[in-house]
């Protein structure tokens, strides 16, 4: 008995050192590990966009590949994620909180009760990129995870590194772009426009569909409100996404039209806008919304609203795609 009482004595008192010496501890941690991608911030941003793309080179995912995903979201962007559920790594649920094109990238991760907020940067120069994965976390006056900050740093500056270079050697692997012609950029002060709408989603494979089919609806509203079309169709794109799509399919009125079940009348407001003239097939308009991420980011720009597409060439009166034309705007302050 006497001898249990030491036991648990002994016990008690490295407890209180333990405990004691843990208030010597930082309760603040903080890790970042960058490497340089010979590729555009624009190719580089994707792979960590798009949370799919984490299958092919997040540590954790290759750690236990036969862990459960569900996403949900778009895919890609503000509010897209996925939760996971797998025997190493657990149980918790990834979200992406904020996405800057092509500049920083933030998340939310929830696991075991906790929240912390990973997050990327990216710094193009001369068409290379460091990519900075960081991680904060604060154990305030818990000791336990004071020592557990202690434990993890090494462990997650490794996984970081390695999740880092599999994104290099990904996106240094990928076939060129082919190249085009110069995309034209400009700054423009523009009227505020009419509009009727039909809000709609669709995926790289139907958009070409929906958006014939919404602007055919929208041309019969237009009809029953004696309203004429007075511009190019149009459509605001709502999600960052360059494969799934949260959308207006728009057509401007030549006055104000009424919302009628599901076309919503509206009017983008004046205001100063930079646009890029593309020419080129719809797939390849990312290309335009990259020039313009770039142009913004070199002139210490603010973008103000959603950006759209105006399709100025009609593809049925011109079969040659190198020569449609699409108009990006994207307001700015």
């Amino acid at each position: 008995m006497k001898a249990l009482k030491k036991i648990l004595l002994a016990i008690g008192v490295l407890l209180g050192i333990l405990i004691v010496l843990s208030f010597f501890l930082p309760s603040k941690l903080h890790i970042e590990k960058s490497i340089e991608i010979n590729a555009p911030a624009a190719a580089v941003f994707e792979q960590f966009n798009t949370l799919q793309n984490w299958e092919q080179w997040s540590p954790w995912i290759k750690m236990d590949p036969q862990s459960e995903r569900e996403y949900f979201g778009s895919g890609s962007g503000v509010g897209s994620g996925y939760t996971w559920k797998g025997e190493k790594t657990g149980e918790g649920k990834l979200t992406i909180t904020e996405s800057n094109p092509y500049t920083s990238i933030i998340t939310e991760l929830e696991m075991r009760g906790q929240k912390v907020n990973p997050g990327f940067n990216f710094e193009e120069s001369e068409s290379k990129t460091k990519v900075t994965w960081y991680f904060d976390s604060d154990a305030g006056w818990n000791p336990f995870g004071r020592y557990m900050n202690l434990m993890v740093k090494g462990m997650l500056g490794h996984q970081f590194e390695q999740g880092l270079n599999d994104v290099k050697q990904i996106v240094e692997s990928m076939p060129a772009p082919e190249t085009s012609e110069p995309i034209v950029i400009e700054e423009v002060n523009s009227d505020p426009v009419f509009y009727l709408s039909f809000r709609d989603t669709a995926n790289i494979e139907t958009i070409g569909i929906k958006l014939g089919q919404g602007y055919g609806m929208i041309q019969q509203e237009m009809a029953k409100q004696k309203l004429q079309m007075a511009g190019a169709p149009f459509a605001i794109y709502y999600s960052d996404s360059e494969t799934e799509f949260d959308l207006d399919i728009a057509l401007a009125t030549d006055k104000p039209g009424k919302d009628a079940g599901k076309i919503k009348a509206g009017i983008l407001p004046a205001g100063k806008h930079v646009v890029a003239h593309f020419f080129g097939a719809y797939e390849k308009t990312p290309e335009a919304h990259q020039a313009i991420s770039r142009y913004i980011h070199k002139n210490e720009l603010k973008v103000s609203g959603p950006p759209r597409e105006h399709y100025i060439t009609d593809p049925k009166a011109e079969p040659d795609t190198a020569k449609w034309q699409t108009d990006v705007y994207y307001p700015i302050e």
